[in-house]
């Protein structure tokens, strides 16, 4: 984790209070006066660049930044979005403002009620691997996993060999629209699997399947990945807070 990041892992943990900010005078959300003033300038200026921003986005989703922290920097961000910010979000934002999220149920109850502001792109994959190119696939997969991992719109990477059928591999990914997908498929790493899976290392056809959830990204994951998500919607890497 980049030195700028920790450090401001360590002032979210001293500055913001949890479930004591929103709503109160002293935090005066809105005004150039006052704690939530302080406190966003400081955010901005440790997220100034997209590395520190990408950064910030996986330790929120990997459950490292503090829900104080993440509810300042979605208000943010929703605030940048202006007038182009989808209905839940801007609920969510509305009664983040009010401070009705100033509970303990508070970071997931606002999950929960943007959720409706996130599409995913789901699929489901089987791969049955050649023995002799084995080796090679899980190279070539290991490094994929972790690529993925570090995109800003991916929400699972999950994969391994079939319990009952050696040499044969199943993998369920999802990301939050469509254009998560297209920017996971222009990835190097990508490049690198589409080389490998053109040269003939399967014993049978790839079995690719696209499907729509039927539950929100808030019943699926925890609050800290869909706040993440919510983030990555925004286009919080590249456009920043």
């Amino acid at each position: 984790m980049h030195c700028s990041l920790l450090s401001l892992l360590l002032t979210a943990t001293a500055a913001l209070q949890p479930n004591k900010m929103w709503g109160t005078a002293a935090w005066n959300w809105g005004s150039a006066v006052g704690d939530a003033h302080d406190a966003a300038a400081e955010l901005r200026s440790a997220l100034s660049t997209e590395d520190a921003r990408r950064e910030y986005l996986i330790a929120l989703r990997n459950g490292r930044i503090s829900e104080a922290s993440a509810k300042l920097c979605f208000a943010l961000t929703c605030q940048r979005a202006g007038g182009s910010l989808p209905a839940p979000f801007n609920d969510a934002y509305s009664a983040l403002v009010r401070g009705e999220y100033e509970r303990d149920s508070g970071f997931a109850d606002l999950a929960a009620c943007a959720a409706p502001g996130v599409d995913r792109y789901n699929l489901n994959v089987q791969l049955s691997v050649k023995p002799q190119r084995l080796t090679e696939f899980l190279e070539i997969i290991e490094a994929n996993a972790v690529s993925t991992l570090r995109e800003p719109r991916n929400l699972r990477y999950a994969w391994g060999e079939s319990a009952t059928t050696p040499g044969v591999y199943h993998f369920q990914e999802s990301f939050v629209g469509k254009q998560g997908f297209d920017e996971h498929c222009a990835a190097p790493t990508f490049a690198a699997w589409e080389a490998f899976a053109g040269s003939d290392p399967f014993t049978a056809e790839p079995s690719v399947q696209f499907y729509v959830p039927t539950t929100s990204v808030a019943a699926d994951h925890a609050p800290c990945v869909c706040v993440a998500a919510f983030l990555a919607a925004l286009e919080f890497v590249p456009r920043g807070c």
